[in-house]
């Protein structure tokens, strides 16, 4: 505000009759306020409102020196005096709707009145201490508008009320007269709106405030604070945007901002929906409602339940496909990121997963990577896709996100339109399955996601603790090329575990011959990413059609096949380093065992490397089909050696039980076409079980691995057995209830092989009955128990074959004619192979072979 309008504003004793900054006027209290003194304020109207056994709630205000007064009745929802007629759920539920307020303090009905029984002055003090409110009883919680400082503020109105400007500086307390009260602002407000209408100069000063919203703040807010006080009334603001207001024919965009701006969900809410309305068909006119709803999801909902989702996906469908218009950058940016920051804190519906997939699969590539007003509001809400409740972990992986769709080849993969709906729900998937991934690998395999997921094998195996390796883990075959330098290796008997190993060191294998076999295999690693084209007579098979693809230039370098081979060098290398400085036996066999997996990964993965690589070629979208059953394949071999390095054959197996049966049931809906992208963002992540599984890549801890097959199981089987499988008490019971017993019996063995469910924790009984449906006869409860725990995954994997399940239980197969014909089929018991070195573990799984919890 200019000095010379100030002085003008003096003259008129503006400023004499206004509060200096912090002074509150007549604001009233616990100790000064008086009933029925013709002012009407919100402690009076809430005392008023309040019946015996209700408490009125002291509200301090944190942008000026007065607070509100509320009820709160007995069932914990709130009356808000300034809204008749609503009743809020809950003080979270006001407080939301309401955020400058906070730090409310209770005090009850029948205080209240023993306080107003006594005039202001000593008699209401010495009451005030003796109910222990002498610290709250000068609380300024509300204040009406003098007749005199009305007039002041009608002054205002006068002088400045088309200076936006000067109004923003008011609003705001910036210099003289200082702060306004809450109540002050939205009766300035009021007359602000008044003025507007009955001047008709088309809402200048809204129109000038709006434009640039960010400017204007003070204004905006007051906007909101007039409207949820009943100073401004929804009625009167549908005017200043029609023709005897604004006069635009079409809703005020500029008017819209401010709206969004005004921090009010009730204001967004109510005039998004009318700018709606307003807008009839108009494209435009709807973008401009959704920009008003400012984020806030109530509003978004409120646009849905009125006008559906097909028709609030329509503007911006069609706003975005125009990709040369630059709209995305500007209205209909707005309107985007607005509806996807409102779903993005609405409960996951039906109706919200489908709005959320049209208009995602409308976003040019071009907007994510390049409009931070579209990428964040994006982000945001697969953010809240991925962790849902968890505020704490979505603003983390809100980066992440932010960070992927900023990626060019990330962006290609996901929104490019000449991509089939099913291969961008394919991309999706993978990408939300990965809450850590490396964005890196991304510009590294120049998109190829069959690449990608190959390398994050390596990368997670490389990662991997050699102590973590578990005992049972198996140390693969020494390749023929190396058995004649290493035959002391070459020559342990098979299956040789970790364990198993350590009596071999130091003799007949030294750390040192550990160390140079694990450098071997990386030489053999090494040697297929070399781009030393001489090198490749007589190579592995795998290279030979890759050559053949890329005629010019080298193929090892267009292929990034030495960056790939590059990841599984260097883990070899670096334990072969930790070995020449370990004499430890345990460590020796853990680290050799490790990195013969992590040897035996790569070149399993070199042909789905290769094959990715080629049916990409060198375009970002190439057959994303191929590619993406390739990265399958990937990553089922990634998961299985990481599950054999931390758990062993066992988990090994139901990893690969569990992950076959996640891509398998995913394809099969893939085929029948009836998984729709909003199926995909509604929850396929959970339906298929496959986020439970890629984590498996993230960490070598077996009991982290293991706990993720396991929720995968029973997320499989209903939210019901999920709790039970956190109580075993509750367990019990659901097992006694005869509710799927068969997928049930699963769950609990596989809980008790990884120790997430506590075997001791059930009782004595409920673990007899258990031991009885797996047909193990109870000779020691330990034998028991490690029964069960070494036959989990194993039994799982097994009745998955419904023919060796029936013959089993009908006596036509006896258990060591089915494990030969395991054997013929290719079908191993234990990872890689058929016995287990402890024979009260190997009687225990046939026995569970025999019998299921059908036929015990």
């Amino acid at each position: 505000m200019s000095p010379a309008r100030l002085m003008a504003l003096s003259e008129k004793g503006f400023a004499a009759t206004l509060p200096r900054a912090g002074a509150g006027g007549t604001a009233s209290s616990l100790a000064s306020e008086v009933l029925n003194d013709g002012s009407s304020n919100c402690l009076e109207r809430a005392y008023e409102s309040a019946r015996p056994g209700d408490q009125v709630l002291l509200y301090a205000d944190a942008d000026d020196p007065v607070g509100h007064a509320v009820v709160q009745r007995p069932d914990g929802s709130i009356v808000d005096p300034n809204e008749p007629g609503k009743v809020y759920a809950s003080r979270a539920e006001w407080e939301a709707a309401h955020a400058g307020y906070h730090r409310p303090v209770s005090v009850s009905h029948s205080h209240l009145r023993q306080v107003f029984a006594q005039p202001p002055g000593p008699g209401r003090e010495a009451v005030l201490r003796k109910l222990g409110l002498s610290s709250i009883a000068h609380r300024q919680v509300a204040d009406g508008v003098t007749p005199e400082r009305q007039d002041v503020l009608r002054s205002i109105v006068e002088q400045f009320g088309s200076n936006a400007r000067t109004l923003e500086d008011i609003f705001a307390g910036k210099g003289t007269p200082g702060a306004l009260t809450r109540e002050e602002k939205g009766f300035l407000m009021g007359l602000l709106v008044e003025r507007s209408l009955s001047s008709g100069d088309g809402g200048q000063v809204f129109r000038k405030a709006g434009h640039i919203a960010d400017d204007h703040p003070a204004m905006a807010m007051a906007l909101g604070h007039a409207f949820e006080q009943g100073a401004v009334t929804p009625e009167q603001l549908e005017r200043l945007m029609g023709p005897e207001g604004m006069g635009m024919g079409r809703p005020s965009e500029e008017f819209a901002r401010l709206v969004a701006a005004s921090g009010s969900v009730k204001l967004q809410t109510e005039m998004s929906s009318r700018l709606w309305a307003q807008a009839g068909g108009d494209l435009w006119g709807q973008a401009v409602a959704l920009m008003a709803t400012g984020g806030a999801g109530e509003a978004i909902q409120q646009l849905i339940d009125t006008a559906g989702v097909d028709a609030v996906a329509q503007p911006l469908v069609a706003l975005g496909a125009d990709t040369g218009s630059g709209l995305m950058g500007g209205l209909s940016g707005t309107a985007l990121g607005n509806l996807m920051s409102g779903l993005a804190e609405l409960p996951r519906s039906e109706a919200t997963d489908r709005l959320a997939a049209t208009v995602f699969l409308s976003l040019p590539p071009v907007a994510l990577q390049r409009n931070s007003q579209v990428r964040i509001p994006v982000a945001q809400y697969l953010a809240s896709i991925r962790y849902p409740g968890n505020d704490a972990a979505q603003q983390g992986d809100l980066r992440t996100w932010n960070t992927l769709l900023q990626n060019r080849y990330a962006s290609e993969l996901l929104f490019n339109p000449a991509l089939p709906v099913e291969a961008r729900q394919g991309n999706l998937l993978f990408f939300l399955q990965r809450p850590n991934f490396d964005v890196a690998l991304l510009d590294t395999f120049q998109g190829n996601l069959g690449s990608v997921a190959a390398a994050e094998v390596q990368q997670a195996l490389g990662n991997l603790d050699p102590a973590s390796v578990n005992a049972a883990a198996e140390l693969p075959p020494v390749p023929a090329e190396l058995a004649g330098r290493f035959p002391a290796i070459a020559n342990l008997p098979q299956p040789v575990t970790a364990e198993g190993l350590q009596g071999s060191i130091p003799s007949p294998i030294t750390p040192s011959m550990a160390a140079d076999y694990l450098d071997a295999l990386a030489d053999s690693v090494a040697a297929t990413g070399n781009p030393d084209m001489t090198r490749y007579v007589g190579g592995p098979p795998a290279l030979a059609a890759l050559f053949n693809v890329f005629v010019g230039g080298n193929p090892i370098e267009r292929a990034n096949l030495d960056d790939f081979s590059a990841i599984g060098v260097s883990g070899l290398r670096d334990l072969a380093r930790q070995l020449r400085g370990s004499s430890d036996p345990v460590f020796v066999a853990q680290a050799l065992t490790l990195g013969g997996i992590q040897h035996d990964a790569y070149f399993d993965n070199l042909q789905p490397f290769v094959d990715s690589v080629i049916a990409q070629k060198d375009q970002v979208l190439g057959n994303m089909t191929v590619v993406r059953q390739l990265a399958q394949a990937a990553f089922k071999t990634g998961a299985s050696a990481v599950a054999m390095a931390a758990g062993g054959p066992i988990l090994a197996a139901g990893v690969n039980a569990a992950v076959g049966a996640a891509f398998a049931q995913y394809d099969a809906h893939l085929e029948g076409r009836t998984l729709a992208l909003p199926n995909l963002i509604g929850g396929a992540v959970v339906d298929f079980g496959l986020g439970m599984v890629v984590p498996l890549l993230d960490n070598g801890a077996t009991k982290s691995m293991a706990r993720k097959v396991l929720e995968g199981m029973f997320e499989a089987l209903g939210g019901h057995v999920a709790d039970a499988v956190r109580d075993p008490a509750k367990l019990e019971e659901l097992w006694n209830s005869g509710q799927g017993d068969d997928e049930l019996l699963k769950v609990i063995i596989l809980g008790t092989f990884t120790g997430i469910i506590p075997w001791e924790r059930f009782t004595t009984r409920f673990e007899g009955q258990l031991i009885t449906s797996l047909g193990v006869k109870r000779e020691a409860t330990e034998i028991a128990a490690d029964a069960l725990k070494m036959a989990a995954v194993e039994a799982s994997n097994l009745w998955l074959d419904p023919e060796i399940q029936a013959r089993l239980r009908s006596g036509a197969l006896t258990p060591e004619q089915a494990v030969q014909q395991m054997r013929e089929q290719g079908i191993n018991l234990f990872g890689t192979s058929t016995a287990s070195a402890d024979p009260a573990i190997t009687e225990a799984m046939l026995r569970v072979l025999m019998s299921g919890p059908e036929t015990p």
